[in-house]
């Protein structure tokens, strides 16, 4: 083995590619001062062939979207929910469900358009007037983020979690600001969203590769990714994630909601949540005035986890609730690239929506 294909070297090179992505290989080397070669190996030989991935986070503001998370109660005789949470993926701007454990509702998350949020509750309500659905909620978020998992609590060797419960709070936590509302959104293009959702799916694809793989010709990859995906700010960072951490299916997923939050008591609850390192995304919406986090948790983990946790609380436990969330039923997608109008303008037929989202197909045997 290479005397330069340590642990630490590996933690450095995940730590900066978050920053500048894994293509950016001569970045790395001169913030790490590891040689570009193996910044280059490194990253496809002994993490991303390891199963560590990298995604892209995508500015949803700067594309003029804004997330909004439903709880989502279907008729209990309804045969196969799932289906109809799929297909609201590809026809009403779904991103991520999830079914709560005991009860079997499920959350969701969905990034709409501010001008069409009228009508896709609408939507929502007709679904509820069609029997499809028994009832919702819609949490608007006014910033939402997508965290990384933390170098120092992941051995890449091994693949495995390493966690010191009793450093975490001496460890400094950065913060990340919320995304600020942009002036004026970007209006993409499909070929700016195809490349944006195949970066979501693997940030370490090549241009080159992208164009075979969109059946686009080199120049056109490079055009729109220079000037659109990267001179208009539509990725913001990327995401390192363990897949062999979690590869074994022993793992809860547990969503935290903290409601009536006041100014000091949201930064306490972000400050504990980013020290929990199995946090990968959280949000806050200031009419409910609501805290949301989201942890995938190792089962040998979770009364750590809810320990930690229970002792930080101090006066957010009367506002603190949490539900289970069964990853076996639980699916993310990329952006809604669907919903993009050959004129680069977000759309969105409720009608045609509806009809897809409720012609369940029978059940098969």
């Amino acid at each position: 083995m290479n005397a330069l294909h340590t642990e630490s070297n590996l933690k450095n090179i995940v730590k900066y590619a978050k920053e500048v992505g894994p293509r950016n290989a001569s970045l790395i080397a001169r913030y790490t001062g590891i040689p570009p070669t193996t910044v280059r190996y490194s990253i496809r030989n002994l993490l991303v062939r390891r199963g560590i991935r990298f995604l892209a986070s995508v500015s949803h503001p700067r594309l003029g979207l804004k997330r909004h998370l439903l709880s989502l109660s279907f008729d209990p005789s309804l045969q196969d929910p799932e289906g109809a949470l799929r297909r609201m993926a590809a026809t009403a701007y779904l991103e991520w469900y999830g079914k709560t454990l005991p009860r079997g509702d499920y959350y969701a998350l969905v990034a709409v358009p501010p001008r069409l949020q009228n009508r896709y509750r609408e939507f929502l309500e007709q679904l509820v007037e069609s029997g499809f659905l028994r009832s919702f909620r819609s949490y608007g978020m006014d910033w939402f983020r997508l965290r990384s998992l933390d170098e120092n609590d992941y051995n890449f060797k091994r693949g495995r979690w390493e966690v010191d419960w009793g450093s975490l709070d001496k460890r400094k936590v950065h913060v990340e600001e919320p995304p600020a509302e942009p002036k004026r959104a970007f209006s993409p293009d499909s070929m700016d969203l195809l490349i944006i959702k195949e970066l979501e799916l693997d940030a370490t694809q090549r241009l080159s590769e992208l164009a075979r793989k969109l059946n686009l010709t080199y120049r056109t990859i490079y055009y729109h990714y220079t000037e659109h995906v990267v001179g208009q700010g539509l990725i913001k960072k990327y995401i390192v994630y363990p897949t062999p951490a979690y590869r074994s299916g022993e793992v809860t997923g547990v969503l935290h909601l903290l409601q009536g939050l006041s100014t000091d008591e949201l930064v306490a609850a972000e400050n504990l949540f980013h020290r929990v390192p199995f946090t990968w995304m959280d949000g806050y919406g200031e009419e409910d005035r609501q805290y949301v986090a989201y942890t995938r948790v190792p089962t040998s983990q979770v009364t750590k986890m809810f320990e930690f946790v229970s002792e930080r609380m101090a006066g957010l436990r009367e506002k603190y609730s949490f539900e289970l969330v069964s990853l076996a039923h639980s699916k993310g997608y990329t952006i809604p690239y669907e919903m993009i109008g050959e004129d680069g303008v977000w759309g969105f037929d409720s009608r045609r929506a509806l009809q897809k989202v409720v012609a369940e197909p029978p059940r098969q045997s």
